[in-house]
């Protein structure tokens, strides 16, 4: 299966219902100030806020059928001695299924300012590069980088897509249009996305066609810093 070809059987509706209902219920929570979620609130809480707002307000309201689940742990586990050599923890996931098709979108969360230690944390071990190196969404063609936006929000990306231009190399980044693999406007997610990446992952951890693509949006809050 060819890098395209995969688009023709992935279940773009029900992916882009998940993904609107996401960025409906963070504008819903973030629209003003909150005792317990806002910027200063630790990631791990909001995405468990959010995720639970999801699952009994939102897909109530928009009738989404599939799972929503936050702080997922998984495990690397050696049966012949039941030791867990390794867990793993998705912040949001979206599972979804019918007889035919089947879906799973790990939202990897990331605070996001104009400092340079914001965007290494962003594509380094414990952000993007899981989608690449580590061992987030196995065999999955999509995934999502989520970025909540602490300070003023064009300033913000821009510096972060910089960032990446620089890290392309280390991101097994797949390249387009004269060296720039950041693919503008996002391919499948076009006013949710900002902007999609591709990237080549070891045999073992990639679908198929060899690569994973991620859609990276950001997130604000309603109200000023």
């Amino acid at each position: 299966m060819t890098r395209k070809a995969w688009l023709k059987t992935f279940p773009k509706p029900q992916a882009n219902k998940a993904v609107h209902a996401l960025q409906l219920a963070w504008s819903e929570l973030a629209s003003n100030y909150k005792t317990d979620f806002n910027r200063e609130t630790r990631e791990p809480r909001l995405t468990l806020v959010l995720a639970t707002y999801l699952r009994d307000v939102i897909s109530i309201r928009l009738k989404l059928l599939g799972h929503w689940g936050a702080e997922d742990v998984k495990a690397k586990v050696d049966f012949s001695s039941g030791k867990i050599i390794e867990q793993i923890r998705t912040d949001i996931e979206y599972l979804w299924n019918d007889h035919t098709q089947n879906l799973c979108i790990v939202f990897e969360f990331k605070k996001l300012d104009q400092k340079n230690r914001s965007h290494k944390h962003y594509y380094g071990e414990n952000g993007l590069l899981r989608f690449v190196t580590g061992d987030y969404s196995l065999k999955q063609p999509l995934a999502f980088m989520a970025a909540v936006v602490l300070d003023d929000r064009h300033s913000c990306v821009t510096a972060l897509r910089q960032a990446l231009q620089h890290a392309s190399t280390s991101l097994c980044a797949i390249c387009q249009n004269k060296g720039d693999f950041l693919h503008t406007p996002s391919n499948l997610f076009p006013g949710i996305a900002d902007f999609d990446t591709e990237h080549a992952r070891d045999p073992a951890k990639a679908p198929p066609h060899g690569t994973i693509h991620v859609s990276h949006m950001f997130l604000e809050f309603g109200y000023p810093p």
